[in-house]
């Protein structure tokens, strides 16, 4: 994430995926400024409702799935978690 804690006003718009740039895979880290690199995944949870003044965690799951040569059933998958706090100001 490019930044833990953000302030916006109320009733703006708010983007989760423009907050996560970039992400550390084997302590280096990955640009998402090209898109998301082929086998990655972002899933994002949490609702912010712009429209109430109130603090609101996101969270970020990225999962990267390492296919095993010869059995699917050994692919190793890793994740990685990041919490997001919105603050919609009022």
């Amino acid at each position: 994430l490019k930044e833990y804690l953000i302030y916006i006003p109320q009733g703006s718009t708010f983007r989760a995926n423009s907050y996560l740039e970039q992400f550390t895979y084997k302590s280096e880290e990955v640009s998402l400024r090209s898109g998301l690199p082929e086998g990655f995944s972002v899933k994002t949870t949490g609702e912010v409702r712009t429209e109430e003044p109130g603090v609101y965690p996101v969270g970020y799951t990225v999962a990267y799935t390492i296919p095993h040569e010869t059995n699917p059933e050994l692919d190793q998958r890793i994740v990685a978690y990041s919490k997001l706090i919105v603050v919609v100001e009022g």
